[in-house]
């Protein structure tokens, strides 16, 4: 209030002269705009009002434009409304990912036996002093749940997804041949055994392992900035994307 008086008298903008009623509520708009250049810079300002775009075009840190379609065309403008039409975008992209999940599980498949072979494996379950094995081979992915809710979003078409699948993997071991001719014929019927040496053979038996761990879904994120984007085009963008394992976190006997 101060302020707006002290302007008034003196004549200073957005006062056209000294006294002159008619502008008392520029003044109050005006007052509102200088605060607003102490905490932003830029600052737009967006008015039809002559005065106070002349009085604007005066701050340092001001972008004046004369109407909202000048601003909505501006490039900073469109920057920001590209971004936001890039996250709704990949949003819904991650939305129809649950509808596809054989699709998801197919493409990385190659990528699971990469992650997974050679990797150990300990569980009670394995017979063998150490009851560990090493994976030697890996079988498609099933029961795939992706935890959406946990889901990271990097920027740049680029999001990190928690995930969960089970596979059957061909898991090699040695068991010492006494403790082998003491299991249940049930067990001893599902391995395949070879010479390791005298006193112990080279086992390889199939288990179903429950895996969990990271994938990531990279889209072209240019692709996600156009507005009014369907289901198929969606679909498209994350067809021409790339899913792959980030990392994995467990590996377990089920």
């Amino acid at each position: 209030m101060y302020r707006v008086m002290d302007a008034y008298f003196a004549g200073t903008a957005p006062f056209r002269q000294a006294k002159r009623r008619e502008d008392f509520p520029d003044a109050f708009v005006w007052q509102t705009i200088l605060d607003l250049a102490e905490v932003h810079n830029p600052l737009y300002v967006v008015s039809a009002d002559k005065g106070v775009l002349a009085a604007a075009r005066e701050i340092k840190n001001a972008v004046v434009h004369e109407s909202l379609e000048n601003f909505v065309a501006s490039e900073p403008f469109q920057t920001v409304l590209r971004r936001h039409f890039a996250s709704t975008n990949f949003k819904a992209i991650l939305e129809l990912l649950p509808g596809h999940l054989e699709g998801v599980a197919s493409v990385f498949a190659n990528e699971l036996v990469d992650a997974l072979v050679g990797q150990t494996v300990r569980s009670r379950n394995i017979p063998g002093e150490t009851s560990e094995a090493m994976i030697s081979g890996v079988g498609n992915p099933t029961d795939l749940v992706l935890n959406l809710n946990a889901a990271v979003d990097h920027g740049d078409g680029l999001v990190v997804i928690p995930f969960s699948l089970q596979t059957e993997c061909l898991l090699d071991y040695a068991i010492f041949k006494a403790d082998f001719y003491t299991l249940p014929e049930e067990k001893s019927d599902r391995i395949s055994t070879s010479e390791l040496n005298r006193h112990y053979y080279s086992a390889e038996e199939e288990y179903a392992l429950r895996v969990e761990g990271r994938l990531s879904v990279e889209v072209d994120a240019d692709s996600l900035k156009e507005s009014d984007l369907s289901k198929d085009d969606l679909l498209s963008i994350l067809d021409d994307g790339e899913i792959k394992i980030d990392a994995i976190e467990l590996i377990e006997v089920v």
